[in-house]
């Protein structure tokens, strides 16, 4: 069974419900004024006291403020910081994957590898034995009756 709506008229309280604002520039930024600065703005006055590494930056803020901070937090706040100040720039993020392969150069269609590269020839015999050299990849993927056929039609 359904239960049914009840209607009560709810009369308005006299005072404000309203949160104060609180100036955080008169305050030094700390919280509503309490003299407890944010964990930032503890890493932040560290920073402008000149320590740089995360484990005399923690140390500081434990001390100073009895704030705990990671060193992780300290060191990410830190690089942030910098950041907006137009310090270190981050670097370009890396390419994940694998790199592409390189296309070989005398690549046949249907030769995934090409032969060795034919030596500079020096007489009319070694332009023969280049010119052989090359061919041979091409007769194992193709076929020798094929390679016939190309030599036939290219004349």
């Amino acid at each position: 069974m359904a239960r049914k709506a009840v209607t009560r008229n709810i009369e308005p309280e006299e005072e404000s419900q309203e949160v104060p604002e609180v100036d955080t520039e008169a305050s030094g930024g700390d919280r509503a004024g309490r003299g407890v600065p944010t964990k930032a703005d503890a890493i932040r006055r560290a920073l402008a006291e000149g320590i740089e590494s995360p484990e005399e930056g923690v140390d500081f803020i434990r001390r100073t403020f009895g704030l705990d901070v990671s060193r992780q937090h300290f060191s990410a706040s830190k690089s942030r910081a910098k950041q907006e100040q137009g310090g270190a720039q981050p670097a370009e993020p890396a390419r994940r994957g694998r790199k592409p392969k390189e296309a070989p150069a005398q690549a046949v269609a249907g030769n995934p590898e090409p032969g060795p590269k034919p030596s500079a020839p020096v007489e009319g015999e070694a332009n023969l034995l280049a010119a052989l050299e090359t061919m041979k990849p091409l007769v194992a993927a193709l076929g020798a009756d094929k390679v016939k056929r190309i030599v036939d039609i290219l004349g």
